[in-house]
């Protein structure tokens, strides 16, 4: 519901409670229809490597579709719009899932550009809902609260997420496609997922706001894309920004690549060993939740990026070992790449959504959300898709099309060795962040935060 005057404690808590049943429901509509499911799918029907790859740049490049949550956010009010957005994303997992039909009848043509064309949707509908959600969680969480909100909320959703992982695992254990024949457990699975994303937009819609972000959606926005740019955090959020969603769009979706192609993994055992992954974006929802009432956003940003870069030079050497028989430290490596790739990805979304939330004032959060994710979306996601697109066509001639072994490891380590320079090339961009004053932070002193524990 929108109201002309400021929320009351109890409709903001009431909103925070909707916010935590989207977030566990969404949880678990995420992990079925996820990039995870997709490129499994996407493996099975036989896509190449660069179509696969540019799965991984959708979640980016479909931030291209941002205006429209600001176009519809004036008429109907943030959170009904996100609602929206969120059923027709869903809609899109299940036009995806008709990409195994196409191939399974030799369209192979006609798959490729389902694949494409509805994870662009899927990911496309999210960030048209995602512009608003900043916002949301600004209009019902007081400044002291927003650390602890957005971790816990965030939390809840990969626990979900992760508890549905394990479901599929089981299910795939239970039952196994045979290899040509038509995926119909992938299928279902995607299936599920939809109408679960569509019954969590029923919460959202419910979440309570001020008219501030109606109205601030009918403005023309020249006007605040000025008073934002004079405002130096802003500014070098933006470039940092596109270098944190550079690193993590080329870096961690490759890594489960390489365990279905390069180590030969079936998918029972990649699901498996993404469950370190998954378990780990739980861990980080409540390191940030308690790290950013302690130290800050802007160090968070900064030690995540340092992490996947270290991430980087661990798939360096695996790749360069060349290994691909099951040993227990190539399990204990395995499992900390996965577990530092959900840990990071989770700390560093939080971060950048705390820090944004900080340096913008209230009647700019739209306007500001409508530019910064344009910059961490389809700035990074074009960047992204073309640097990805290059190196998995250069890899390609060298041997990652081989059969899984070493031949196809070589290849992809020369992606991660030119992967690592890129990355530390851009590490400057990161660094420059503005420190916010220690009141904006809402620090709080060392005992105080071993209540969030």
């Amino acid at each position: 519901m929108i109201f002309n005057r400021p929320l009351t404690a109890d409709e903001r808590k009431d909103s925070v409670r909707n916010l935590y049943i989207f977030n566990i429901i969404n949880g678990g509509s995420y992990v079925c229809v996820g990039e995870l499911i997709m490129i499994l799918l996407a493996v099975d029907i036989g896509c190449p490597d660069v179509i696969v790859a540019a799965l991984g740049t959708m979640l980016y490049l479909g931030f291209l579709m941002l205006p429209l949550g600001r176009i519809v956010a004036a008429r109907i009010g943030a959170a009904k719009c996100d609602a929206l957005f969120w059923c027709i994303r869903n809609f899109c997992a299940l036009l995806f899932a008709t990409s195994a039909i196409w191939a399974y009848h030799g369209h192979m043509t006609a798959a490729f550009v389902t694949v494409l064309l509805f994870s662009f949707g899927f990911y496309g509908c999210r960030a048209a809902g995602a512009v608003l959600q900043q916002p949301l969680t600004g209009e019902i969480a007081l400044p002291e609260e927003r650390a602890k909100i957005i971790g816990v909320g965030g939390g809840l959703f990969w626990a979900s997420a992760t508890a549905g992982l394990l479901c599929i695992i089981a299910a795939l254990f239970l039952r196994k496609d045979a290899h040509g024949a038509f995926p119909s457990l992938l299928v279902s699975i995607i299936c599920i997922g939809s109408i679960l994303g569509i019954i969590s937009s029923v919460f959202l819609a419910r979440i309570h706001e001020t008219d501030v972000l109606r109205e601030s959606s009918r403005r023309p926005i020249m006007p605040d894309l000025r008073r934002l740019f004079r405002l130096d955090p802003f500014r070098r959020l933006l470039v940092s920004t596109i270098a944190l969603n550079l690193a993590s769009m080329l870096l961690v979706p490759t890594m489960l690549l390489v365990l279905k192609r390069g180590y030969g993994l079936s998918n029972l055992e990649a699901s498996l060993w993404s469950v370190a992954q998954w378990g780990a974006a739980i861990v980080g929802a409540f390191v940030t939740a308690w790290a950013g009432r302690r130290y800050g956003p802007r160090r968070e940003m900064i030690v995540s990026y340092q992490a996947l870069l270290f991430l980087c030079a661990i798939w360096i050497f695996l790749t360069w070992w060349g290994n691909t028989s099951a040993t227990v430290t190539l399990g204990i490596l395995w499992i900390i790449c996965l577990f530092m790739g959900g840990l990071t990805r989770m700390v560093m979304e939080s971060a950048v959504t705390h820090y944004y939330l900080t340096v913008t004032d209230p009647d700019l959060r739209i306007s500001g959300s409508l530019v910064l994710y344009t910059a961490m979306g389809a700035a990074a996601g074009i960047i992204g898709i073309t640097i990805s697109s290059v190196l998995m066509l250069w890899i390609g001639r060298n041997g990652a099309t081989a059969t899984p072994g070493p031949t196809a490891l070589l290849a992809y380590r020369n992606y991660f060795i030119v992967l690592f320079a890129l990355l530390t090339a851009a590490m400057p961009l990161v660094l420059r962040l503005v420190p916010l004053p220690e009141a904006d932070r809402h620090i709080v002193p060392p005992h105080e935060t071993r209540k969030l524990r």
